[in-house]
């Protein structure tokens, strides 16, 4: 059984949130030992956050991406679609600016993805912002493309015939599969 601390009283995590934030990048924590049980409290920290829906953190999380061992960043897409649409703001911001190498990025339109398929109100405009960027992204961004379709395929817009009239592209642009 999995054992979740008791939320009931989420008022009182709240005090803690910043260093919970400071725990979930702190680098010896990030690149201790896994058998040692500190190394554990970055996804821990995650973990919680996520769960208080800790938006105000969700940028604090994106240098996690960049851990050379990604067992963390594996997580973040999860912990990005529990803090909801207000989480998407910086994730948008790093994408369009292709901030990091595009295996990076990709955990990023994942966790647009998880925001996408966690509140329905986000779905189009998140298919639609994918589509623009597919639109909009050279060839020497295939990796990202990628991502990109495969969001698109699993928020239902590549299959057109499973969502009729849903995501469509813009007149005169290209089609994207």
């Amino acid at each position: 059984m999995k054992m979740m601390p008791d939320f009931s009283q989420e008022a009182q995590w709240h005090s803690v949130l910043p260093e919970l934030s400071q725990m979930a990048a702190d680098p010896g924590l990030v690149n201790g030992w896994s058998g040692q049980p500190a190394s554990w409290a970055p996804y821990h920290a995650l973990t919680v956050l996520g769960h208080l829906r800790a938006v105000a953190f969700a940028a604090a999380l994106l240098p996690l991406i960049t851990v050379k061992d990604d067992w963390l960043s594996d997580r973040l897409p999860d912990i990005w679609g529990q803090m909801g649409q207000e989480a998407a703001l910086p994730l948008w911001e790093m994408v369009e600016k292709r901030a990091y190498s595009d295996k990076k990025l990709g955990i990023l339109v994942a966790g647009l993805l998880k925001i996408a398929q966690t509140d329905a109100s986000q779905g189009t405009l998140i298919g639609r912002r994918f589509i623009d960027l597919l639109n909009g992204s050279p060839a020497k961004h295939a990796d990202l493309n990628a991502y990109l379709v495969y969001a698109l395929d699993e928020l239902g817009t590549n299959g057109r015939a499973r969502h009729p009239g849903r995501l469509q592209p813009k007149p005169g642009k290209p089609e994207t599969s």
